[in-house]
């Protein structure tokens, strides 16, 4: 591979092939051409992409291209604010766009969680005055501690069996073990 974008994000593809070639030795790559990329900055990129190729000169760009945007924002809060303007601008400029054509991908989905639940305003679909407080916002991969306390107090109890020396704590409990195993002491004080 020469292009160096097509080297970095086909690891987890190459990953998966050789995965794939051990566990399912019969399995079949198969190729799905794509209808012709148009003479965008996607467009050409895409085109890099697939043929694997690095341009040797920049092509000149368009101004009303605007199949491809940088933002540059100050924190978290205002990438989440800018990110929700401009998929309900680009919702509202094209009809043939709808929200499941949309994907949005981020770093690290539980530090942005609470943000973008403020800033779609999720949960206020009736009360909520902005429009993209209307659009169906899914937020995947999210660690199951994150998303139900129950589980995050039972992992937290498993893992006192685990390790040497363990303290856990969360409202209105509190456990520590001393030692390794299972069976060494372990105490529970109520708040």
């Amino acid at each position: 591979m020469t292009n160096p974008l097509l080297t970095s994000l086909s690891r987890d593809v190459l990953e998966l092939e050789q995965l794939l070639g051990r566990y399912a030795p019969g399995y079949t790559d198969d190729y799905h051409p794509s209808e012709p990329l148009g003479d965008t900055l996607l467009g050409r990129l895409k085109q890099d992409l697939a043929d694997d190729a690095v341009p040797t000169s920049p092509a000149p760009l368009d101004l009303a291209d605007r199949s491809v945007q940088v933002h540059a924002c100050h924190g978290r809060t205002r990438q989440v604010e800018v990110l929700r303007e401009v998929v309900v601008g680009l919702l509202a400029a094209d009809p043939s766009l709808e929200p499941r054509d949309v994907l949005v991908m981020c770093p690290d989905v539980e530090d942005f969680a609470p943000i973008i639940a403020a800033a779609f305003s999720l949960g206020a679909e009736n009360d909520a005055e902005h429009p993209a407080a209307k659009l169906s916002v899914r937020l995947a991969d999210r660690s199951l501690r994150q998303t139900n306390p129950l589980l995050a107090a039972l992992a937290q109890l498993l893992e006192l069996g685990t390790t040497p020396d363990v303290s856990v704590s969360w409202p209105g409990r509190y456990f520590h073990q001393i030692g390794g195993a299972v069976n060494k002491m372990i105490r529970v004080r109520l708040f």
